[in-house]
């Protein structure tokens, strides 16, 4: 495994364990108290279990560049659960002085999801680039639309305030959220399936 997502892990699970053991009274006052706690393990276990499930044995045919695969999806599983980690941690707050880090994340996060998932997609499996790009597309799309669900019965049910920009802000963000998340996948397809007009071959 490389240092990023290794560290990664390691920090998410100390984390999300002191999170879970110590007093809520303890905790800054937009903490999603023991919800952030269990985000953070869960977070932790995706990035380390989800990139094996796609290896293959290393004798396989062309296992080297299937393996790089599972690779590039454990960097995009930590770069995504890190920076909504961090939002958690205290970056979403900073909507309070003019910066919208939710905003900002719900662009760039679905355009590096669509770039990189891409690549995984056509080197594990094969894929064309243009089949692999339409579906790494509509994979984050549908993320989008199941974390912003999952939102919604968070902050109903547990008491969460993962809908708005932070504490103290109830403005529901879920309509913008979602047309930023189509953004940025455009953008990111766009990328990937322009780029060969821009190379010299």
């Amino acid at each position: 495994m490389k240092r990023l997502p290794l560290i990664s892990i390691f920090t998410l699970l100390v984390a999300g364990l002191i999170i879970n053991l110590v007093p809520i009274t303890w905790l800054p006052s937009f903490f999603d108290g023991r919800y952030l706690g269990w985000s953070m393990i869960i977070g932790a276990l995706t990035i380390y279990i989800l990139p094996t499930l796609i290896k293959v044995p290393v004798n396989s045919p062309d296992a080297t560049k299937k393996n790089r695969a599972a690779e590039i999806l454990q960097y995009l599983l930590t770069i995504d659960i890190i920076a909504n980690a961090l939002g958690s941690l205290g970056l979403y707050e900073l909507y309070q002085i003019g910066i919208p880090y939710s905003y900002i994340l719900h662009v760039a996060v679905p355009l590096i999801s669509t770039l990189l998932l891409s690549i995984v997609i056509t080197w594990r499996w094969q894929v064309r680039t243009t089949r692999a790009t339409i579906i790494a597309f509509c994979l984050v799309i549908i993320c989008g639309i199941l974390w912003e669900v999952f939102e919604y019965y968070s902050d109903n049910i547990w008491g969460t305030h993962l809908a708005v920009l932070g504490i103290g802000n109830t403005e529901n963000t879920t309509v913008i959220n979602l047309i930023q998340d189509t953004i940025g996948a455009i953008i990111g397809a766009a990328i990937i399936l322009l780029r060969p007009r821009f190379v010299k071959k």
